[in-house]
């Protein structure tokens, strides 16, 4: 592994741009699960078996409302409590001054937390910092408030939210694009893929751009897609750090991102935040030669 993080430093090192893409396995080392694997929760929750399957379901909010605020509230609860781990830290050093944007399927909002709010960041499966009308009645969304925050023994809200538009009296529900969702309101998200496209118009064609992946899976390919698209778009080499699935050839792969390019660097069967440091550590040598 030392020899790959050391070739990723130095990819790093002379890029001219950096596109980060990230999934659950970057949270992992903050003490947050992930949604398959094995870092997946394994407690249920209001007697689901399999609790994030069954809460993360649009149709949930409609017919249990209680059970699924109290469970997305205590997801909400977790990802606030948590610090962004130092991996991310590692990265805003390295990154500083180069010009940089994020792509995440991550809910937490730690990217932003971690690069601040100015950064170019994309949570392509929305953010629970951030709440919406269950059916989208007006492309609105708001930021919850800590009345809306309680919840009781048997893991239900206490109340349910309904929507701020005063027209509407529908339930609320936090602004993440849910499994079986048509009403999902891409507001932000909009708005963040602007800000996206016109930072990847910026970059000249002869610019070095490096993608780095870091705890993307194969279930939610959606991610691992754009770092295809990336390195085709730029012929950029592809740094993936994956505990599990490094591989560059999976069936999600395919036809995305050509993994013969020997500039390539998969790394795996270590965490995010140790690989994240010893990329660092490698990084940090290089540019005191």
């Amino acid at each position: 592994m030392e020899g790959k993080c050391t070739k990723a430093a130095l990819l790093l090192g002379e890029a001219d741009a950096v596109f980060v893409t990230s999934g659950a396995g970057m949270g992992v080392d903050s003490d947050l699960n992930t949604f398959r694997g094995r870092h997946a929760a394994e407690k249920g929750w209001g007697k689901r078996e399999y609790a994030p399957y069954h809460m993360s379901k649009a149709r949930t909010f409609d017919s249990e409302p209680h059970l699924a605020w109290g469970y997305h509230l205590s997801r909400m609860e977790a990802y606030v409590r948590a610090t962004p781990h130092a991996g991310y830290h590692y990265l805003k050093d390295m990154l500083q001054n180069v010009p940089h944007a994020c792509v995440t399927s991550n809910i937490d909002s730690h990217w932003e937390r971690a690069l601040g709010e100015d950064a170019v960041v994309v949570e392509c499966h929305g953010s629970m910092q951030w709440m919406q009308c269950n059916e989208n009645c007006s492309n609105q969304v708001w930021v919850p408030r800590d009345i809306d925050m309680l919840i009781d023994e048997d893991g239900k809200a206490e109340r349910v939210p309904r929507c701020i538009n005063p027209e509407c009296n529908e339930y609320a529900r936090f602004n993440v694009c849910l499994i079986g969702d048509v009403a999902f309101c891409t507001r932000r998200l909009d708005e963040e893929r602007k800000r996206y496209a016109a930072f990847e118009k910026s970059i000249g064609k002869d610019a070095k751009v490096v993608v780095l992946e870091v705890g993307a899976g194969t279930g939610i390919p959606t991610v691992r897609r754009e770092s295809g698209r990336l390195c085709t778009r730029f012929n950029a080499p592809l740094i993936r750090i994956n505990m599990d699935d490094a591989a560059l050839d999976t069936s999600v792969d395919v036809g995305h991102l050509d993994a013969s390019n020997v500039d390539h660097v998969s790394i795996a069967n270590a965490s995010a935040l140790h690989v994240l440091s010893q990329i660092y550590s490698e990084w940090v040598k290089q540019k005191v030669k």
